[in-house]
């Protein structure tokens, strides 16, 4: 993870192979060390959290902007990275709210730079809007398929017929 660099994207099987080396090679050698299964576990989980997060990072903010903003200060990235997994635990919220959590946040973290302030501000209110048109798109799928089933089942003739069906069936 310390080796990663955050300018490039990585594939899951790239963040796969680094794991793995880690795990069998730099674990044992390194920091003589042999990795129980629940740090392994630990560690695939945070991989892949961070790697959502960065995916997240990626598809709701201009690219060269990204780049360009967290190349120059880490600090930068760091935010984002908080306030998407932010996103990811408190689904429920409003850009305003987000910016205020962006805002308070850059405060802790003594961010002095006016551009990168408001470029953050901007960024994080472009991901809690992808953020909520995600959720809502998934929301209207899950109903689509329930109303399906309901139709469906309303085909059989009621909910009871279906089952008299099933409870015949061997």
């Amino acid at each position: 993870l310390l080796s990663w660099d955050d300018q490039k994207s990585i594939s899951a099987e790239e963040m796969e192979k680094y794991l793995t080396r880690f795990l069998k090679d730099d674990a044992k050698t390194k920091l003589r060390v042999t990795p129980r299964l629940t740090t392994e576990i630990f560690l695939r989980g945070i991989l892949r959290t961070l790697w959502d997060i960065d995916r997240l990072l990626r598809v709701s903010n201009p690219a060269d902007e990204l780049k360009r903003f967290t190349r120059e200060s880490p600090l930068v990235l760091s935010i984002l990275r908080v306030m998407a997994y932010e996103f990811m635990w408190m689904p429920t919220g409003t850009v305003g709210m987000a910016r205020q959590s962006a805002v308070d946040l850059m405060e802790k973290c003594s961010l002095s730079g006016k551009a990168d302030r408001d470029w953050i501000s901007s960024a994080v209110a472009r991901m809690r809007t992808s953020f909520e048109k995600t959720h809502q798109d998934w929301e209207k799928k899950r109903r689509a398929r329930e109303e399906r089933k309901r139709a469906e089942r309303a085909g059989f003739g009621g909910d009871d017929d279906v089952d008299k069906v099933l409870a015949a069936r061997p």
